[in-house]
């Protein structure tokens, strides 16, 4: 369609314009367009076929179409993409889509366009405005001369100057006098220019020099361009960082110079990628040697294992840290101690290797070895266990004393040493004696006891030291076997207790004594008063004769059982004497029991007189002993049975054989003898109440239990026995 009705000023400026530029008529239709548009569409093919190449960005639901649709209402629209199929292909561009204002009073010839859209698509070198101002880089087009013809508007905001940088300005003045020169070599030729990007100090308007990366390009001869463009990136901020970093590095190096620990980093083939120059002090050689070199190439043979094992927990565990002890051969030949730190940083960008750090520990180690000396040479056994509990090291006594070797123990909880049912405590007391660490005896108060190898106890005394060390804190304990001490003790105990007993036996002695002569004199003059006074009757009857003839026998024979009675005491006594002082001596022989029994009747026919007497013992039933000694046995008893017998009552004497051997009990129809009594009625000089009225010395039962223990027999009351006392005792088997 011809441009008839513009003016023709108008239609010429809008068709000269870059921006495309077409008209719309309400039904969407193309009335008008620029050549902008046609060469947007044709290119150089020909004339533009706008209708085709407005089709799909017309489609109905479109947002061109929608944008037309809105004119009507006098609404203008920004696109941000309309599609276009032109003679290149598919192209998106922008789009402004606003109506053709016609007053109501319009000439006839405009009236046409009243009710059309005009579309308008700016040039593509527009779409780069908003980016260009809001970039983070300023970017300006040079002359030769320096002078800035164009800066972009991030310039003025990113340089901190009031408002864009102006055209006219000269760059060199913003660059630092040390880096002008560079720059202005660079405009004296620009064919110089260098690819690569200069670092240079650029005055923004801070007034502070900026580092500043610089890229240039020499686009002179483009006629788009004509000048040199620079692209400047503001880098301050890494520089200071640099820097920074860069004196941090040198504080550390020298830190790491002034360090008597080495500081080794080595990758995970071994290889030593940096080692801090105090290794000159350590082993005499220069820092610079070992890199690249194996991390393991100095190190004793003997300690390799545990090192290169070390190493191996790292690689597996990157949380691990491991200590590890070895020696390390010096520049002159002999090997130095060492302890290693290490830790795993092959995963930190900035190690990328395993980081070890060595300590000289030749003094300690020589200070450890005279200590273990001194351990070792030590009477008492010696431990030292670490904060967990665990032994770190063992004496050859303590070793013996336990019966393992140092080795074994090494490494062990101290828990090994303790018996099972106290382990569980021990930990507890191990923990609380951590809280609170000082010198003491263990177990103050209580026995202590540890536990040997084969599971026995051995009695013991602990005196603990809390310690620090390079290690952190341990504790060493002083173990002593007090097994013959606790055996001397309970010997001592035991024979002050029988000194205690002797005393005690002594005493009693003493007080029956006294008891048993007060009574031997009232029994000894009970009889010698009776002989005494019948012999003067016997003096006055011969010498007055008032008493007759018939009587004098009677009182001869008073005198007579009051001599024999007396005689037996005195027996009694001299008796007790020789066994007391061990020499009764014995004349064995195997001979029927019944032959002793006879014998003791027959000896105190007249005590047995006012009783009955029963005797059951087999005629061949033989024993092994003295006869006369047994025969005093059994006569004793007799004789208590017919003193607490009532007269007339039955006096039982029995024998028979038993498993045990011969045994003899002699039973009579007395009171008896009360549970309270029971226990020492064998013991010498006692008597029971009616005893004492009934006379007698208290040695009877006593002189008879001390015959049948000579015979390696036994004498007990029978307490199963109802009314009266049964008396028994036993003696091994007649024979030889």
């Amino acid at each position: 369609m011809g441009s008839d009705g513009f003016d023709a000023v108008l239609a010429a400026g809008l068709t000269a314009i870059p921006s495309a530029v077409a008209v719309f008529s309400p039904d969407a239709r193309i009335l008008w367009s620029n050549r902008s548009m046609t060469r947007l569409v044709s290119g150089d093919e020909g004339p533009a076929d706008l209708t085709a190449a407005f089709t799909d960005a017309l489609d109905g639901a479109s947002p061109l179409r929608g944008a037309l649709d809105a004119v009507a209402d006098d609404v203008a629209t920004r696109l941000d993409r309309v599609e276009l199929t032109t003679a290149n292909g598919t192209i998106s561009r922008e789009a402004w889509v606003g109506p053709i204002p016609c007053p109501d009073d319009v000439p006839d010839e405009m009236a046409q366009w009243k009710g059309c859209s005009l579309v308008v698509l700016p040039p593509e070198e527009e779409r780069l405005h908003p980016l260009l101002a809001n970039t983070y880089d300023i970017i300006a087009v040079l002359g030769p001369d320096g002078t800035i013809r164009y800066a972009n508007p991030a310039a003025g905001r990113l340089m901190a100057y009031e408002g864009a940088v102006m055209a006219g300005t000269s760059a060199i003045d913003l660059v630092h006098p040390d880096d002008q020169a560079m720059v202005i070599e660079g405009l004296a030729d620009p064919s110089s220019i260098a690819e690569d990007p200069l670092q240079l100090r650029l005055r923004f308007g801070d007034d502070e020099w900026h580092h500043c990366l610089v890229h240039i390009a020499n686009l002179l001869d483009d006629p788009s361009v004509g000048g040199i463009v620079v692209t400047v990136h503001d880098i301050t901020d890494q520089v200071q960082a640099h820097d920074e970093l860069v004196r941090s590095e040198q504080w550390v190096r020298r830190i790491l110079t002034q360090l008597t620990d080495v500081v080794v980093v080595f990758d995970s083939a071994g290889e030593i990628t940096y080692i801090s120059p105090s290794i000159t002090k350590l082993n005499g050689t220069a820092s610079d040697i070992h890199v690249g070199t194996s991390a393991f190439g100095d190190i004793h043979p003997d300690d390799l294992g545990e090192v290169t094992q070390a190493v191996s927990t790292l690689l597996e565990d990157p949380e691990a840290e491991v200590r590890v002890t070895f020696r390390l051969r010096h520049d002159d030949g002999h090997y130095v101690w060492v302890e290693a730190v290490a830790s795993n940083g092959l995963v930190d960008p900035a190690v990328r290797g395993i980081i070890a750090t060595v300590r000289d520990i030749s003094t300690l180690k020589q200070a450890e070895q005279m200590f273990r000396g001194l351990v070792d040479a030590a009477p008492d056994a010696m431990v030292v266990v670490d904060h967990d509990g665990t032994f770190v090291l063992v004496n050859e006594r303590a070793a013996q004393m336990f019966g393992w070797t140092a080795d074994e123990l090494i490494g062990r909880p101290v828990e090994t040493l303790i018996p099972e049912s106290l382990r569980e405590a021990h930990v507890e007391h191990r923990a609380g004696y951590r809280r609170r660490p000082t010198r003491r005896m263990m177990g103050q108060g209580r026995e202590l006891v540890a536990r040997h190898r084969d599971g026995t106890s051995i009695p013991v005394e602990v005196s603990l030291s809390p310690h620090e060390t390079h290690l952190g804190p341990v504790v060493s304990a002083a173990i002593r076997d007090i097994t013959e001490q606790r055996e001397t003790q309970r010997a001592l105990e035991a024979a002050l207790r029988g000194e205690q007993e002797v005393v005690r036996r002594l005493e009693e002695a003493d007080a029956l004594k006294a008891e048993f002569v007060s009574t031997v004199a009232h029994e000894l003059r009970n009889p010698l008063t009776t002989i005494s006074g019948f012999a003067h009757l016997i003096e006055q009857a011969a010498s007055t004769g008032e008493v007759s003839s018939a009587q004098i026998p009677v009182l001869a024979a008073r005198v007579t059982a009051n001599a024999n009675r007396l005689l037996e005491m005195i027996e009694q006594l001299l008796r007790f004497s020789r066994l007391e002082a061990g020499r009764a001596d014995l004349d064995r022989r195997t001979s029927p029991l019944s032959e002793a029994v006879q014998q003791s009747i027959d000896l105190l026919g007249d005590t047995l007189a006012e009783h009955e007497l029963a005797v059951a013992v087999p005629a061949d039933l033989l024993m092994w002993a003295d006869v006369d000694g047994i025969a005093n046995v059994i006569r004793n008893l007799l004789s208590n049975a017919a003193k607490f017998g009532p007269p007339g009552s039955t006096i039982t004497v029995e024998g028979r054989a038993t498993d045990e051997g011969v045994e003899v009990s002699v039973t009579d129809e007395g009171p008896g003898v009360t549970p309270a009594q029971r226990a020492q009625v064998f013991d010498q000089f006692h008597q029971t109440d009616s005893g004492r009225e009934k006379g007698g010395t208290g040695l009877g039962l006593s002189i008879a239990r001390r015959y049948v223990q000579l015979h390696q027999g036994r004498i007990w009351l029978d307490g199963d026995h109802d009314g009266g006392a049964r008396f028994c005792f036993v003696l091994p088997h007649g024979g030889r």
